[in-house]
């Protein structure tokens, strides 16, 4: 895990990590709303909160920096 990757990732707050290991999991927007017991915007708005602080711009991005974390292994 690089310096970068902590740096990325260091001011997500515990829902935005959350969201962020769902995404990397391949849950769509519509699934990561009904686990997590909120609607779609919300998922929108954390997501693009992520991408903003994570300066990541695409799903694959964020997956692999999830990958790199260990926050996720993309097994199902």
């Amino acid at each position: 895990m690089s310096h970068t990757d902590e740096e990325r990732v260091s001011t997500l707050s515990g829902r935005e990590r959350e969201v962020l290991i769902l995404i990397a999991e391949g849950l769509r927007t519509r699934e990561l709303a009904s686990r997590l017991h909120v609607s779609t915007k919300t998922v929108d708005t954390h997501r693009q909160n992520i991408m903003k602080k994570t300066g990541l711009e695409t799903i694959p991005l964020l997956t692999k920096l999830a990958v790199r974390l260990g926050w996720s292994t993309l097994d199902k």
